[in-house]
């Protein structure tokens, strides 16, 4: 049998033009279900072993970022293209303007669509005469698959996103409050049609998307689907941190905690400060400019997690460029904390007996010894005197 679930979410994407970005995740979720996502040990989406998705096919997958040119006006999409945009995936629209507005898309600054139709696999049952039948659709089960396969797909989607592109977030101790935009959700399968609507804040971190970087984006998004059935524990927190148009400063823990998990246990905040300092500069200057963030940055973590210090952004820390607000401590520690996921999922997916994402001592080691300063025409390190 058939099921289809159409996501639309209010998202803060800036597109390149006019055009709206069409992205054919078929085999990507193809690769979600039959990896067997769910089985990964914690969750985005799928707490519990699904009922259908277990041998579904995936018929096709998509996601559609509406178009959404960089302005220096504020943009809002107004409810009325809200419902064309609905319509024209779903083939109808909600019967009036509260599933919309309830769902929190009367607020959409654009719309990101993600659409997936799959083959469900309907167990056979025995029957009193003998014989063996498809089972009643059970429509509560396969909404609540489907919706899980959904939100995966959304994570998958996200992570790609922030990973490749420029964003920000503004910051306010008052986060919870300023937040807005949500979703509607469409099912349909067999004797079930239905809308209905779910706030959903996650995709509204701003991105900024580039031509010159849509393939590296979809280049990742191609990695990621590869291992995201794997306990991405750093991936997990990195999406917490990316959750609102509105943050907290407390966000910058969950981008430490990201980063914390790319290194093995015990390992020192002195350790990871030097590692990503050597990894991701090209000069010592630019290994500085990183010690000196991340060393800003956990004296903060520190300060809140141990002092119990509160911070609403606006306090201003001294870097060596000068003094900067928290604000945008918070931005340049994303960054870092981006870059070096990256290169945890490059070197995860070049060897087939890692799990999980994880950066060692042997991977400074050896970034060293590859940019050492040539000697003799030879690209390696002097020798130690005996």
């Amino acid at each position: 049998m058939h099921a289809q679930l159409v996501w639309f979410v209010s998202s803060c994407y800036w597109t390149p033009d006019d055009r709206d970005i069409v992205l054919d995740m078929t085999e990507h979720v193809r690769r979600l279900v039959t990896n067997k996502v769910w089985t990964r040990g914690f969750s985005y989406a799928l707490a519990r072993t699904p009922r259908f998705l277990d041998g579904a096919t995936v018929v096709s997958a998509r996601a559609t970022i509406k178009a959404n040119p960089p302005s220096d006006k504020p943009h809002h999409v107004p409810l009325g293209e809200v419902r064309k945009i609905v319509a024209a995936h779903c083939g109808c629209e909600p019967h009036d303007n509260d599933a919309l507005k309830v769902g929190g898309m009367d607020r959409s600054r654009n719309v990101t669509v993600i659409d997936v139709t799959l083959d469900l696999e309907v167990p056979l049952v025995p029957w009193s005469d003998g014989s063996a039948r498809c089972a009643p659709v059970d429509s509560p089960r396969i909404q609540v698959d489907m919706i899980g396969l959904a939100e995966e797909v959304g994570g998958l989607l996200r992570a790609a996103i922030h990973l490749t592109f420029s964003g920000y977030a503004g910051v306010s101790e008052q986060a919870p409050r300023h937040q807005q935009g949500g979703s509607l959700m469409f099912l349909k399968c067999p004797g079930q049609s239905e809308f209905w609507p779910r706030l959903v804040t996650d995709f509204t971190y701003h991105a900024y998307f580039k031509a010159q970087q849509m393939e590296d984006f979809r280049n990742r998004l191609d990695a990621l689907a590869d291992v995201w059935h794997l306990p991405l524990w750093p991936m997990h927190r990195y999406l917490k941190a990316h959750s609102g148009e509105v943050v907290e400063m407390d966000s910058l823990l969950d981008f430490l905690f990201a980063l914390e998990g790319l290194f093995g246990r015990n390992t020192s905040a002195d350790f990871i400060k030097l590692a990503c300092s050597l990894l991701l500069s090209d000069s010592r200057n630019e290994a500085l400019e990183v010690q000196d963030i991340l060393r800003q940055a956990f004296e903060i973590r520190n300060s809140i997690v141990h002092e119990g210090q509160h911070y609403t952004g606006y306090e201003e820390v001294n870097l060596k460029g000068g003094p900067e607000q928290c604000r945008e401590l918070l931005g340049r520690a994303r960054t870092v904390v981006s870059k070096m996921i990256d290169f945890a999922l490059h070197k995860l997916r070049a060897d087939p007996k890692m799990q999980t994402l994880r950066i060692v001592s042997q991977d400074v080691i050896e970034h060293v010894r590859k940019s050492w300063p040539a000697r003799n025409g030879q690209g390696t390190p002097p020798r130690l005197s005996p």
